[in-house]
C-alpha cells in the first residue's frame, strides 16, 4: 500500500501514518511467517538429503545382506512419503494464506464466517499461483450474504450514523405509541374525525 493511494482516498496526515504503521505490521508478520516456513522447509530438505545419502552409502556397502537391503528400501520409501507430506503441508499453507488474503481484499467483515460458507476442498492453487474454484464461490457468497462484506452499498444500507431528522418528526415516536403523531393528527382533522 502506498501513501499516494491513501491520499487519493481523501485520507490525510496522522491517519495515513497510523494506517501505514498498521499495514507495515501486517506485512512484517506475513514476511516473518514466510521466512520461518522457508527456513523450516530448507532445514527439512537438508535433513532428508543427508538421510538419503546415508541410506545410499549403507545400501552400497551391504549388497550381500538381503534383509538389510529390504530395511533400507523401507526407509527410503518412508523418507519419500515424509517429503510428500511436507510438500502437501506447504502447499496447504500457501493456499490458506492466499484464501485469507483474498478475503481481506474482498473486505470480508468476518473472514471465519465467510470461510464457513465456502467449499475449501474444491479450492486449489494453479500453476500460475492463483486460486482456482474460489472466485465463483466468493462472488456467490457476496451476492447471497452481502452483509458479510464492507461494500459501498452495505455502508449506504446501514445509513448515515448519528442523529437523523425526518419530515415526520421524531423517528422513534418518543410518545410510547400512546398519542397519535403530528401527521396522524393532521390526517384526522382533514377527514373530520376527532
Amino acid at each position: 500500500m502506498k501513501r499516494e493511494f491513501l491520499k487519493d482516498l481523501g485520507i490525510e496526515g496522522e491517519a495515513i501514518d497510523k494506517i501505514m504503521a498498521e499495514h507495515g505490521k501486517d506485512v512484517q508478520d506475513a514476511n516473518n511467517q514466510v521466512e520461518s516456513l522457508t527456513t523450516e522447509r530448507d532445514g527439512l530438505k537438508e535433513q532428508l538429503a543427508d538421510h538419503n545419502s546415508q541410506l545410499e552409502d549403507l545400501k552400497k556397502s551391504s549388497k550381500d545382506n538381503k534383509e538389510l537391503q529390504d530395511q533400507l528400501a523401507q526407509l527410503q520409501e518412508a523418507n519419500k512419503n515424509k517429503d510428500e507430506e511436507w510438500q502437501q503441508k506447504l502447499a496447504d499453507q500457501s493456499r490458506d494464506f492466499k484464501i485469507n488474503e483474498a478475503l481481506r481484499d474482498s473486505k470480508a467483515r468476518n473472514p471465519k464466517a465467510v470461510l464457513g460458507l465456502l467449499d475449501l476442498d474444491k479450492v486449489t492453487v494453479g500453476k500460475d499461483g492463483k486460486l482456482e474454484n474460489f472466485n465463483d464461490q466468493l462472488e456467490e457468497v457476496q451476492k447471497n450474504d452481502s452483509y458479510l462484506f464492507d461494500t459501498k452499498s452495505n455502508q449506504e444500507a446501514d445509513g448515515p450514523k448519528g442523529v437523523q431528522v425526518t419530515s415526520l418528526g421524531n423517528p422513534s415516536g418518543g410518545n410510547g405509541g400512546n398519542e397519535p403523531t403530528m401527521v396522524q393528527k393532521i390526517a384526522q382533522r382533514m377527514s373530520g374525525e376527532k
